[in-house]
């Protein structure tokens, strides 16, 4: 989610903040790279929405994937073999409302064959609350794809990680 949706849900509930007041799992992925130090010509693929890319880029990084990636598909009668940029160095994973098998191969391929490729979950919530009637699958179900597949956990930077919160007191 964008900070200005953020913002805009709080004064739907009667909270008045602005968009710098807002720090989401998004930034927190974004700060995590920082502090550690990723290398800028590195690029950061991204499984999940718009609000992570921003942040990311935001950052300074190279990001790409996500909402961009929604249509693309897997051509099974090519070589066999689905290529990837090795030059990213981090897979980030969120909400991913069109999540699909080419976004979960790219980020897989990239976490198992990119050496040294950090998987950065932004929370492990199995649900999430998109409508007030309904749970719908949350994060952690797009992570726990990624760590099936790649037989990887995450580095959680959101909920329940305090990464945030210990970056936020510093």
């Amino acid at each position: 989610m964008l900070l200005s949706q953020f913002a805009e849900k709080f004064k739907s509930l009667g909270i008045s903040v602005s968009p710098d007041e807002i720090f989401s799992s998004s930034f927190a992925a974004a700060m995590y790279l920082k502090v550690n130090n990723f290398p800028t010509q590195k690029k950061v693929y991204v499984i999940g929405g718009d609000g992570i890319l921003d942040e990311l880029q935001l950052a300074g990084f190279t990001a790409f994937g996500g909402p961009g990636d929604a249509d693309k598909t897997i051509d099974w009668k090519q070589s066999g073999i689905f290529e990837h940029d090795k030059s990213v160095g981090a897979v980030v994973v969120g909400i991913d409302p069109k999540i699909n098998y080419y976004k979960l191969q790219y980020g897989t391929l990239c976490i198992r064959e990119n050496p040294g490729c950090l998987f950065i979950a932004t929370n492990r919530d199995a649900v999430g609350h998109m409508t007030p009637s309904q749970e719908w699958p949350g994060a952690g179900c797009m992570v726990a794809a990624v760590c099936g597949s790649t037989q990887k956990e995450p580095v959680v930077v959101g909920k329940p990680s305090t990464f945030m919160m210990d970056f936020l007191l510093e």
